[in-house]
């Protein structure tokens, strides 16, 4: 189990934090525009300008690199490292559609997931309370996760009698106790 440790206002409060997979959140590419296009399960050769996003016995899904390339251009996509005016527009675009596919092509391979993210407050003892949050359909990649967690403390800890304007200083502790089931 994980914790979240907040010490604000001389008030410790101390979350458990939990996550669990969410088999409902669908693949990136249907959850949010931004992403070029992919096909469903075809079987087939790859056509020219796409790349094979993954397989399945037999069954490839196909990111269309070059469709991609178009969409960035257009619609001024950008990827790490960031264009700092040394790229064309092509290039940007190029990059960014790359970054796209190797993003999705993480989740197809299983190297990130959604969850769903879930912080319950505990008492002195260590125990739950009924002051809990969650958000799902969270993103692994990036530990996305771990920053929703933080922020569902946060938003807790203030509806728990913490007056945010009246603070000095806020610290924040992220610990896994591996002790803890």
């Amino acid at each position: 189990m994980e914790r979240i440790q907040i010490i604000i206002g001389g008030k410790e409060l101390t979350f458990a934090v939990k996550f669990e997979r969410d088999d409902d959140a669908g693949a990136p590419w249907e959850n949010a525009e931004g992403h070029g296009p992919v096909t469903g399960w075809e079987r087939r050769d790859k056509h020219p300008g796409e790349l094979v996003l993954n397989t399945d016995r037999g069954s490839k899904r196909f990111y269309d690199y070059a469709e991609a390339c178009r969409i960035a251009r257009r619609d001024c996509w950008d990827a790490a490292p960031y264009n700092d005016g040394s790229e064309t527009k092509r290039q940007q675009a190029a990059k960014a559609a790359m970054a796209d596919y190797d993003y999705l092509r993480q989740w197809c391979a299983n190297v990130w997931e959604y969850v769903g993210v879930t912080v319950t407050l505990l008492d002195d003892d260590g125990e739950p309370t009924e002051v809990s949050d969650s958000v799902w359909s969270v993103e692994t990649f990036g530990d996305q996760h771990h920053v929703e967690a933080k922020t569902l403390a946060d938003d807790l800890a203030g509806g728990y009698g913490v007056s945010w304007g009246e603070v000095e200083a806020k610290t924040f502790g992220y610990w896994k106790d591996n002790n803890a089931a």
